[in-house]
């Protein structure tokens, strides 16, 4: 469970970085492409991907 945890606080962090790194892109006028759908859409089917991993692999152990 542990792991599991450390698992998605990782990637909570990983997240958080990349919208602080691509959010003066939207400060200016000018629009930019950034690859903030992508990210958007990504990071949280990651979590619900390891999310489902992690149930699976907890009934496969019982």
């Amino acid at each position: 469970m542990q792991a599991m945890t450390a698992v998605i606080r990782t990637i909570a962090a990983i997240g958080m970085a990349t919208v602080v790194a691509i959010e003066p892109s939207f400060a200016g006028e000018q629009t930019v492409a950034v690859p903030a759908p992508i990210v958007g859409a990504g990071i949280p089917a990651l979590i619900a991907f390891a999310g489902g991993y992690w149930a699976m692999r907890k009934r496969r152990k019982r």
